[in-house]
């Protein structure tokens, strides 16, 4: 079977990307058109007006069993990376409480209170979203910081 793939691709102007940009599903679909007519990464970051490690990051990502890229598989891992990333990212009353008192009474790191949360299954916001916490607080004249300083 003789693969045969004709690409006019406009030359488009470089625009600035920012670091929350994500592929979207047709862009996936055409990667793997590329890869398939055997593009270089280089040229399909240029025509899809991305950088090329955009491009090397999604193919490790899609990183599968089989060595053949799938735009449909690679999305759909998308989707759960994402929906996997915001499951417990509301920080409410709850968090608060538990933070204040592993501060507080137990003089525990953040690190150590994510990872804690992290080993026992309970819902928690980054170590960098506790540190904010903490800084508000200070602004505001509590005194969390000082617990663990």
């Amino acid at each position: 079977m003789v693969k045969i793939c004709f690409f006019s691709v406009p030359k488009l102007p470089k625009i600035s990307c920012d670091m929350n940009k994500h592929l979207t599903k047709e862009q996936r679909y055409q990667i793997q058109t590329y890869l398939q007519c055997g593009k270089s990464i280089k040229f399909i970051a240029e025509s899809l007006n991305v950088n090329k490690t955009t491009i090397y990051l999604e193919l490790k990502m899609d990183s599968s069993s089989s060595s053949i890229y799938s735009g449909e598989g690679a999305h759909e891992k998308s989707q759960l990376r994402k929906q996997r990333y915001r499951r417990f990212r509301k920080f409410n009353d709850e968090m608060k409480q538990f933070i204040d008192e592993k501060l507080q009474k137990h003089q525990w790191l953040r690190e150590q209170i994510t990872g804690y949360c992290k080993i026992n299954q309970i819902a928690m916001v980054s170590h960098e979203r506790i540190y904010q916490y903490i800084r508000n607080d200070k602004k505001q004249g509590g005194s969390l910081y000082k617990s663990w300083s």
